[in-house]
């Protein structure tokens, strides 16, 4: 199906409902599809989130609602480096422009696919990355062992580093986790950490799901 990307301005809503991993229907309030104008090929991208709000973001996923003869629309999900989720009633969705996009105005998108980073130190569950133009996402669910906390674990390709050293943090169970990545223009470039922040200290996952970066 064609598509022909369009933008609006202040179009944010919660669900009304739960959006199961493979809903195809955005449960939102009818005069918010109405006012997408979503005639055969026109598009729009969407976030859902459940912190949108919040500095820093979270687990997120990017889709594509493209509008169908008739009146209908198609529902893509997944988009741009993101996993289809479960989202439950409340969560925020909002139309809005990608980094992605933005890095691919005035020229295609290069898109790596899923590729296994180089693990270091004997790592051995190093997670997925993926370049869309200029912006590097992760993926994974990843167990990092209490000694390897603060350590480096894998290491990102050259031309896929932040240009100033990356953090996320990410709460696991009652403790929290932060993801950080050293900057491009050292030694040691595009190294992955995984520090403990605070709560009990043990071996545990870490979800890479949802973080992405700009490369510098």
């Amino acid at each position: 199906m064609g598509m022909n990307m369009n933008f609006i301005d202040n179009w944010i809503y919660q669900l009304d409902d739960v959006l199961a991993v493979d809903g195809d229907a955005l449960p939102v309030p009818s005069d918010a599809i109405a006012r997408l104008g979503l005639a055969d090929g026109v598009a729009y991208t969407v976030v859902f989130s459940a912190a949108l709000a919040q500095a820093g973001g979270g687990v997120f996923e990017i889709a594509h609602v493209i509008g169908g003869a008739g009146g209908g629309y198609t529902l893509q999900r997944g988009r741009e480096g993101t996993d289809a989720a479960l989202w439950p009633a409340g969560t925020l969705v909002m139309a809005t422009v990608t980094a992605a996009q933005l890095a691919g105005f005035g020229g295609g998108v290069d898109d790596s696919g899923w590729v296994t980073l180089e693990p270091v130190g004997g790592f051995v569950y190093p997670p997925d990355a993926r370049r869309i133009g200029g912006v590097v996402y992760l993926r994974g669910f990843k167990w990092i062992d209490l000694a390897q906390l603060g350590e480096p674990l894998a290491q990102l390709p050259v031309g896929w580093r932040p240009a100033q050293q990356f953090y996320a943090t990410k709460p696991i169970g009652d403790r929290i986790r932060r993801m950080s990545i050293t900057e491009d223009g050292i030694d040691g470039a595009g190294m992955i950490f995984i520090d403990h922040v605070n709560g009990p200290t043990a071996s545990d996952y870490f979800e890479f799901d949802g973080i992405s970066f700009p490369v510098g």
